[in-house]
């Protein structure tokens, strides 16, 4: 095999393997503001929008929808069920609540939320 050859095909691999890795990560965010809206989904899941946006979340629209699904940032249907339970907490009183979402997606995926009393 002569030296160009070689050359090429070490070329070759070093494309294929920076086409295959990747330096994409994702990151939770934890974000505290009032609900708007609780807008529940025919899948079972929800959305929850909030008064104020999250800088973090990488949505484009204005009210960004934060998104709880089964298996959406590891959420089970229990834990949907938790969630909408305390969302509804905060809602009906007034209070804010702090969630924690992933920013590895539009969706914003939620798994985990608080309400300070």
């Amino acid at each position: 095999m002569d030296f160009y050859k070689l050359k090429k095909y070490a070329l070759i691999i070093a494309v294929a393997m920076t086409c295959f890795t990747s330096n994409a990560y994702s990151a939770s965010h934890w974000h505290t503001s009032k609900i708007k809206s609780i807008y529940p989904l025919a899948a079972g899941g929800l959305v929850l929008i909030f008064d104020i946006d999250s800088a973090n979340c990488p949505a484009t629209n204005t009210g960004k929808y934060h998104y709880i699904k089964v298996g959406g940032n590891g959420v089970t249907q229990v834990g949907i069920q938790n969630i909408l339970s305390l969302s509804m907490l905060a809602a009906t009183t007034d209070k804010s609540m702090s969630i924690n979402f992933s920013d590895a997606s539009t969706q914003c995926y939620i798994n985990r939320v608080k309400v300070n009393f």
